[in-house]
């Protein structure tokens, strides 16, 4: 089955399948459940934050190999794509691709990392050569609020693209 969400920031949809068995098996489950791609809702979440550093800027979120990019210039998604890579280089080779394809330039645009990224691995040092600005996205308040203690050990840029679902995005 062909699924389609509204993509409000660039004035397009984002179209994607799902299994059919699948879909009816949820909705007998969950009545009430709807559908929506998790590019779609996170790329809702991402337009609004960091608009105060810069009217340009870039995310992405690392999954599983995937890397979903979404470039922003001022409130538009300019562009929405993923690619998978396998090593920190062809990472690195895509991001640059979207600077390229935009004519923005990594030290005067921002990239905000989400996903499965930490300061200390392979990946984020190889980033931080080619890109200067690079910053782990700050998760709003209102997505999730965590007690004290839970707080100091949760990297909540992990789990962006869920919290962008549970936040009705």
């Amino acid at each position: 089955l062909l699924f389609s969400d509204e993509l409000p920031f660039a004035d397009a949809m984002a179209v994607y399948p799902l299994d059919g068995k699948l879909v009816e098996s949820l909705k007998a489950e969950f009545p009430g459940a709807t559908f929506c791609h998790a590019a779609s809702a996170l790329s809702r979440s991402l337009a609004p934050l960091h608009t105060d550093l810069s009217p340009t800027r870039i995310f992405f979120n690392l999954r599983d190999g995937v890397v979903q990019v979404f470039a922003f210039d001022k409130d538009d998604l300019v562009l929405l794509n993923a690619f998978t890579f396998l090593e920190s280089a062809d990472l690195v080779y895509y991001l640059m691709l979207v600077y390229q394809q935009l004519s923005w330039k990594p030290e005067s645009t921002p990239l905000y990392a989400a996903g499965l990224l930490v300061e200390d691995s392979a990946i984020y040092r190889n980033l931080l050569r080619y890109f200067p600005n690079l910053q782990f996205v700050k998760v709003p308040a209102q997505y999730f609020q965590f007690g004290a203690r839970f707080e100091l050990d949760f990297r909540k840029h992990w789990f962006m693209d869920l919290f962008s679902i549970s936040n009705g995005s």
